[in-house]
């Protein structure tokens, strides 16, 4: 059989709903095997989460808070733990009221 090819996949929103379930599906994936880079913003805890689920620790080889509005942090990110093969981006704002 063929071997995989790990992909470099950097996933913005990974604290949130869709972000975590994500991560949690392409881990779980036996026949690919995924480099993930878990951007997120203010979720304090989610590292902590992460890194304390050993089935998810394992292929998340970067957690970072990376602040969307910032080029030169988006800049920095890409450029230090790029190429990516993927990116899926899943950030929000989820508070109404700081949108307004």
């Amino acid at each position: 059989g063929k071997a995989a090819m790990t992909k470099n996949i950097l996933i913005t929103g990974a604290s949130g709903y869709l972000g975590q379930h994500l991560i949690s599906a392409l881990c779980s994936c036996s026949d690919s095997k995924y480099k993930i880079c878990a951007a997120y913003g203010t979720l304090s805890t989610f590292e902590e989460d992460v890194v304390s689920s050993s089935q998810i620790s394992s292929s998340v080889t970067l957690l970072k808070n990376l602040d969307l509005t910032s080029k030169e942090a988006i800049s920095n990110t890409i450029q230090s733990h790029g190429p990516f093969d993927a990116v899926v981006h899943l950030a929000a704002i989820s508070s109404p009221g700081v949108c307004e």
